[in-house]
């Protein structure tokens, strides 16, 4: 299918005129000869025609699409760069270490360097150690470098994962529920034998009920470890999906697992 094919026209046309419905229904039935029609207006000056064609290009399956999502992510209107950014979970496979690489490389933003950061843990290999290891030096913004330290733990970085094992004992019960929603990330189970002083923090950390509606029930840091656990894959004789206030019979089982954890070489 040729540039100048009247589809193609027509797609353009009906995504310069903000019809998303007919958009992206058009662009499913082109399949990937589309991504070539909405990345020739990724620089349209309207910023509302850019979003629609992130919009029509979330609802194809195709390579092509990340590409686009990447070169997009550095828009200038903020708005279309978070859309934008929000798109790079298609990123999946790893043809896209390269591109992710060369991303971050160009010094992005903050918000984006930790989705790129971040996206390229999840695929990266320890090829990529030493990349990530020189970026996160030369990072000045907290929210990227700690992105790329929770990346390089989750690709076998050691001294980044001892960095976070360390957190799990820090004095603010924040900074240890930052820990713990960094390990489901890393998503090694091992490093549940760290969790002893967690799951014997009782601090309130997150509302469970209304703030309005008195009296304010809150999940405690050793909640938010359990369900970390479970997440993780650890088995219990219990379940739950989502936080909620555990008795203690419940956080003694979660301990007697770390402890026996501990133990193992």
């Amino acid at each position: 299918m040729s540039a100048n094919d009247p589809q193609l026209t027509r797609l353009q046309s009906l995504l310069i005129n903000e019809r998303i419905v007919e958009a992206e229904s058009l662009a499913r039935q082109l399949g990937p000869p589309a991504v070539g029609a909405l990345a020739g207006l990724a620089d349209h000056d309207n910023a509302d025609v850019r979003i629609a064609v992130l919009e029509v290009a979330a609802s194809l399956q195709h390579p092509e699409v990340c590409r686009l999502a990447l070169r997009m992510a550095f828009d200038s209107d903020e708005q279309v760069g978070a859309l934008a950014a929000n798109q790079l979970g298609k990123c999946s496979t790893a043809e896209f270490r390269g591109p992710l690489l060369e991303a971050l490389e160009k010094n992005p933003p903050p918000a984006l360097a930790t989705v790129l950061a971040l996206q390229l843990g999840r695929i990266g290999t320890t090829d990529d150690l030493s990349a990530l290891g020189r970026l996160r030096a030369e990072a000045t913004d907290p929210a990227a470098r700690h992105a790329l330290s929770v990346a390089l733990a989750k690709l076998g970085d050691s001294a980044a994962r001892t960095d976070l094992e360390k957190q799990l004992a820090a004095p603010l019960a924040e900074d240890r529920v930052q820990a713990l929603r960094d390990i489901e990330y890393v998503g090694d189970v091992q490093l549940v034998a760290h969790f002893a002083g967690v799951l014997d923090d009782r601090r309130d950390v997150v509302p469970l009920s209304m703030p309005d509606l008195p009296p304010v029930v809150f999940a405690r840091v050793c909640d938010i470890a359990v369900l970390t656990m479970l997440r993780l894959g650890v088995k219990l004789s219990y379940t739950f999906d989502m936080l909620t206030r555990l008795e203690e019979q419940h956080l003694d089982e979660a301990k007697r697992y770390v402890e026996q954890s501990a133990r193992r070489p």
